[in-house]
């Protein structure tokens, strides 16, 4: 599969959750992957597709910009994500602290991956898509997609 296929299948989306690696590679622009993440967060910003994301996601990408001391670099991705058109920021709170418990019951994910999913759920995503291999056998819903499977 390739970029075609991740359009077609994005095109097949309302609201997807996007897991914290997806972000790294563009904000990293990754080289293996920069051109599909531009072709998600496109479709996010134009409107086709409206983006989920958690404040465990912005926790987990500032960090790296915050132990370099780069507080220039944190500042600017912040502002990118905070004001990205059609990103849902999903804060923890105790509602979604229950469905995390419940994910983490039911898929044994550690607690920030069982947030992702909580978060999906309760917003009401068609999918997630990660790089995370493991949470295709662990997560019934909704829909995992691994980037990987649409990179050549």
């Amino acid at each position: 599969m390739g970029l075609a296929e991740l359009q077609e299948e994005l095109a097949r989306l309302t609201r997807i959750c996007i897991d914290t690696p997806i972000l790294t590679y563009h904000l990293a622009e990754h080289p293996r992957y920069v051109a599909h993440t531009s072709v998600i967060l496109s479709a996010v910003e134009q409107s086709k597709l409206e983006g989920v994301i958690t404040t465990i996601t912005l926790i987990e990408l500032l960090t790296y910009p915050a132990q370099k001391g780069d507080f220039g670099t944190l500042r600017e991705w912040e502002l990118y994500l905070t004001n990205f058109p059609n990103l849902l920021i999903v804060p923890l709170d105790q509602v979604l602290a229950h469905e995390t418990a419940l994910v983490r019951g039911s898929t044994r994910l550690k607690t920030p991956d069982a947030v992702q999913v909580a978060a999906a759920r309760l917003n009401g995503a068609d999918a997630i898509l990660t790089n995370d291999r493991p949470w295709e056998k662990r997560v019934g819903a909704p829909r995992v997609l691994i980037l990987d499977d649409f990179v050549s």
